[in-house]
Order: C-alpha cells, then sequence, then structure tokens
C-alpha cells in the first residue's frame, strides 16, 4: 500500500509542471479539472460491505485524473457481492459463497475481484478502451490496481492477462489484458508473464455465444508453456470484463492441472452473466 502511494506521487510530481502548461481533465468526460493542492483534503471512505465503499482514497491520482461526478459514477451502488465471482448483488445470495449463476457452474477459478457490474460509465469507458484507446487503458488499469491493493490482494507470484490467439492479435494490434496488466504489476510489484500461458487455437467471439455455447468455445484453447514454473505457484489472471467467466475458468483449469496452488481473477468489470446473459 505504501508503494503504491510512493508510486503515484512520483508520477504526480513529475508531471506537475506539464499541468501548468496543459490543464488536467477527467479522463472520461474531458471536464477540466481543478488542481488537488487548491482543493481541502478529503477523508477517506469509510470501510462497510458496500460495493462503493473503499479502505482508502488515493486522493492525489483520483483528483488529478477523475473529476468527481464520473468518479462517483464508475461504481455500482448495490449494497452486496458475491464473493466467488466479484458481482454486485442488490440482495445476499441464497447460497453463502456463491450468488445464483455462480451456483451453477462449476467455475475453476477460487476467487474473483472486480471494479464493479458491467453497466452504466464503467461499461461506456471499457468499450471505449476496447477501441484502441492507450491512454483510457493506462488509467482503468490504475484503476484496477487500486482495487487490487485496497482489498489487499498483494501475495501472488505473478498475473498473468487473458491471452488471445496470435491471428486475433495481428488483425486488432491492441490488447487491453496486457496493457490492465502491466499498470497492475507496475503498482502492486507482481511480475506480469505472458510468456506462461498461450492460446493455441482461434476462438469464436465469446459474445456471440450463450453460456453453454461459450464454455465449449474455450475449452481446450489454452495451454500452459512453462508447468515447472506454475507448479505450486499463486496466480492473478487479468482481463477487462468476465461476464460468464467461461474464459478466465478454463484458463485456470490448466494452471491448476499444472500444479498451481491458488488462481485468482482481478477484471475491471463484472458482466451480463449475473442476469443470465
Amino acid at each position: 500500500m505504501d508503494r503504491f502511494r510512493s508510486l503515484l506521487q512520483d508520477a504526480l510530481t513529475k508531471s506537475r509542471w506539464l499541468s501548468m502548461i496543459f490543464p488536467a481533465s477527467c479522463v472520461s468526460c474531458g471536464r477540466e479539472l481543478e488542481r488537488s493542492q487548491d482543493k481541502p483534503p478529503k477523508p477517506a471512505a469509510e470501510s462497510d460491505e458496500a460495493c462503493d465503499s473503499h479502505k482508502i482514497s488515493f486522493q492525489d491520482w483520483q483528483d488529478n485524473h477523475w473529476c468527481s461526478e464520473c468518479w462517483s459514477g464508475i461504481y455500482s451502488r448495490q449494497p452486496f457481492r458475491c464473493t466467488k465471482c466479484s458481482a454486485c448483488l442488490p440482495k445476499p445470495s441464497p447460497f453463502s459463497h456463491s450468488c445464483n449463476h455462480c451456483h451453477q457452474l462449476d467455475l475453476r477459478f477460487d476467487r474473483a475481484l472486480s471494479v464493479s457490474n458491467y453497466q452504466g460509465l464503467l461499461k461506456h469507458l471499457v468499450i471505449q478502451m476496447k477501441n484502441r484507446n492507450d491512454v483510457l487503458a493506462t488509467q482503468l488499469g490504475l484503476l484496477l490496481a487500486f482495487e487490487i491493493v485496497n482489498q489487499g490482494w498483494s501475495e501472488f507470484d505473478f498475473l498473468i492477462p487473458v491471452p488471445s490467439h496470435w491471428t486475433r492479435h495481428l488483425k486488432r494490434g491492441f490488447q487491453a489484458a496486457e496493457i490492465l496488466g502491466g499498470e497492475v504489476s507496475a503498482i502492486t510489484g507482481i511480475p506480469q508473464r505472458m510468456d506462461l500461458v498461450k492460446a493455441v487455437r482461434a476462438t469464436a467471439k465469446q459474445g456471440t455465444l450463450s453460456g453453454n455455447q461459450r464454455q465449449v468455445n474455450v475449452r481446450n484453447a489454452f495451454s500452459v508453456v512453462s508447468p515447472a514454473k506454475v507448479s505450486n505457484k499463486k496466480i492473478l489472471i487479468i482481463d477487462d470484463v468476465m461476464t460468464s467467466g467461461s474464459t478466465v475458468s478454463e484458463i485456470a483449469r490448466v494452471l491448476k492441472k499444472e500444479g498451481a496452488s491458488e488462481v485468482d481473477v482481478a477484471v475491471l468489470a463484472r458482466g451480463a452473466g449475473v442476469s443470465g446473459a
């Protein structure tokens, strides 16, 4: 946590002279921001069970990149979370450790973390990011890092961004998960490894398929390149959106098959799968 604050402060100090020439603007709406040194100090949020509560505010980073309206609009106001997939829920799940969606599936990862549900402003930002917006991807990566640190997720041997098949990577020329993972790695100090898991075949886009089709689509689509390097390791998978959970579950399955001791998932948004999509 202290390292996170130090890195953010260094970055802000080095860029302060730029803000004198080019006033800071919100990375979401583009509105010009007040300089943080002109604002009164803002207390950190109290910790509770609500999805929009945070133990730390990282005020400098927030105030220099997000307006208060966009920042508050990112987080779901639902008061409960699924402890398995991190979906924000309007009421407690009848299943103690999972929501109704997770209860019906054999998800192979141990737990998941998300900033919020895939809706509203966060959905809009993720869609913008996928249109090759590197600057926004960097800021959303910091947002995900903020959530990971806030939740105390730090004891990982390395993180792995969800890999795409080389044909898709060549066609798109942009891999959001890698950018997000790079920012998370820089802030948390967890090494990012992109050489341990690869996509061995091209798959159809998950967004065009039903829940059952998604599981079939990614089955045996990934392999571990160096089994010895994942054995007995605690691994964090990074992606932008998790809907059905099929993709990250399949990656977790092959990692655990090769001996990984724990596989967790961190995503920007928990997708529509919580409502049956």
